[in-house]
This record gives structure tokens, C-alpha cells and sequence, in this order.
């Protein structure tokens, strides 16, 4: 934009018309808050990359860029990709959150988002490994990062060949996905850090074209929480239902139901 031009944003809709009180090079994203109450926005602005909320600055990238980030569902947190093309080829994206920058860095994140309670932040994606490795397996493996946005911890799960359709349950207490670990041609359902087999083979298949999805639901005939897999096999789409363990008794009957010989829960 010129030098004489003001970015401005005008929503249509809503009793609101604000003007951003800054000239920008660039405006990349802009997101609502959850709650409607403020206007995020990620933008060069003389040369430099920054998140904005209205016209305060959230976080100044500098030289990096932010390539895209998330709000939180309460509206009062905020996580962001920063991209430094001046680092190592293969570990160029880090995460931030609430100004707090991590060490990990990506390869390439495939996914992230919050857990519908704030509490989570979670990253799907292949991490950058700084120790040198011929091991193509390793190099390119996908790890689940689950970040605590309260005290800054986090738990890493993996390394699987590849991850799809991360989801949280309703409050935020649990997280299932569909893995496919080294060595195995089956597909894993993982929830939490339980991993149930499932009698669905890769067959150099890719995760991607065999589920579509995966959420949790209540079953209305003994109120207890199920999680409904929608599948495409052989040009078939199929759902199926799996009943979520809760208690270590319920884990543990599934445990010998498995080692007595079935090949997978489907």
C-alpha cells in the first residue's frame, strides 16, 4: 500500500466499522475472536512480521514470519507458526504461545489447534530432528505435540509414518486419532495414550484417503462416550463406532480381548 493509504476493515453485518489505525505492507489472516469482541490480524508492517489484536501489537516476528495462527475457544490465549527462512532447511517453523516461544521446531506442521477447554494446544506434524540421521523412516516421521497453554508443559507422542484426523472430545479431556506406526501395516485408533488396532490395512494406502473423520458422541442407551470413524474403503463409506474406555478395568478387558488373537477392533 502506498504511503498516504490507511488499511481499513469494515464489517459488514455487525453494528461495528473499524478503522486499523496502521499502515501495513501486508495483511496475511484476519480472525474474529470467539467471542466477537476483538479482530486479529497477522501482517508485514515496515518489513517486519506481527500479530496484532486491533491495533495493539501481540507479538513482533521480526525477521521471521508468522504463517498462520489460532485463537483460543475462550477467547484469551493465542498460538502462532513461526517461520525463519534464515534456519536450517528442514527446522524452520516454531511455535509460540502467549509470547512463550518453544524450542521444537517443524519440518512441517501439518495441523494445529486448541482444545475446546483452552487448556491444550495441540501440533500434528514431522519435527526437526538436529542430530544427523541416514534413516529416511526417522527423518520424515510425524509426532503429536500436546502443549499444556496453564503451566507451559508438554507430552510428544510418536514416531508414527503418519497421523490423521486428530480430535477432541467435547471438554477437552481427551484426544483420539488414527496412526500408522513403523513396522505395522494396520492402522492404530489412539486415544489418550492408549493404541487399539484396527483391522484396516495401509496397503501403501494414504490415512487420508481411507478416514474422513472422527468424533466423539454420547451413546444415548448407556450415556457413555463412543467415537463414531467414518471410513471410505473400496469407494464404500462406512461408520463405524467404538466404545471409549474409561476405567483401567475396561482398558485392561480390551487389552486380553486383543492378545486372545483378533486382528483389530474392525
Amino acid at each position: 500500500m502506498g504511503d498516504d493509504k490507511k488499511t481499513e476493515v469494515i464489517v459488514s453485518g455487525l453494528e461495528m466499522s473499524q478503522s486499523l489505525d496502521r499502515k501495513m505492507d501486508k495483511i496475511s489472516d484476519i480472525q474474529f475472536s470467539p467471542d466477537g469482541k476483538d479482530l486479529y490480524f497477522s501482517g508485514i508492517q515496515d518489513g517486519m512480521s506481527r500479530l496484532f489484536k486491533s491495533n495493539e501489537v501481540l507479538y513482533d516476528a521480526e525477521t521471521s514470519e508468522i504463517i498462520s495462527f489460532r485463537i483460543s475457544p475462550n477467547s484469551s490465549d493465542y498460538a502462532l507458526l513461526r517461520r525463519d527462512n534464515h534456519y536450517h532447511r528442514r527446522g524452520k517453523d516454531q511455535i509460540i504461545i502467549n509470547d512463550q516461544e518453544y524450542s521444537d521446531r517443524f519440518v512441517e506442521a501439518k495441523e494445529f489447534f486448541f482444545s475446546p477447554d483452552s487448556r491444550k494446544l495441540v501440533i500434528v506434524g514431522i519435527q526437526y530432528d538436529d542430530e544427523s540421521t541416514d534413516d529416511p523412516n526417522k527423518e520424515n516421521a510425524e509426532y503429536i505435540h500436546v502443549y499444556n497453554t496453564q503451566n507451559g508443559e508438554k507430552d510428544i507422542s510418536g514416531p508414527y509414518r503418519s497421523i490423521h484426523c486428530p480430535t477432541f472430545n467435547e471438554d477437552g479431556s481427551r484426544l483420539a486419532c488414527i496412526v500408522l506406526k513403523t513396522g505395522e501395516n494396520n492402522f492404530f485408533l489412539k486415544v489418550d495414550e492408549e493404541e487399539y488396532k484396527l483391522d484396516i490395512a495401509s496397503k501403501g494406502r494414504k490415512g487420508e484417503k481411507v478416514f474422513l473423520g472422527l468424533k466423539f458422541s454420547i451413546n444415548e442407551s448407556d450415556n457413555k462416550e463412543v467415537l463414531e470413524i467414518m471410513t471410505n474403503r473400496n469407494n464404500r463409506i462406512e461408520k463405524k463406532v467404538f466404545a471409549v474406555p474409561n476405567s483401567k478395568e475396561e482398558k485392561e478387558v480390551i487389552r486380553m480381548w486383543r492378545q486372545e488373537g483378533e486382528e483389530g477392533l474392525f
